[in-house]
């Protein structure tokens, strides 16, 4: 289903961290996967996977397949 898509996590909380172990577990590529958070530490993102920290504009989402999004 997520094979060869660019996948959005739109925050790195409790959810997100979720969100990320399920697709890795679900043999998606760190490499497929962007984490977008406004307050999250770079030690707490995993390795492999881009990140975008602070804010970003809605734009940037427009080249992702799937975007899942934490409260």
């Amino acid at each position: 289903m997520f094979t060869n898509k660019n996948i959005g996590i739109l925050g790195f909380g409790r959810e997100g961290k979720s969100i990320y172990t399920f697709l890795i577990k679900h043999d998606i590529s760190p490499t497929q996967i962007v984490i977008y958070d406004e307050r999250a530490h770079i030690a707490e993102l995993p390795v492999g996977v881009a990140t975008h920290l602070g804010p970003f504009s809605a734009d940037k989402l427009l080249k992702h397949d799937s975007i899942f999004v934490s409260p």
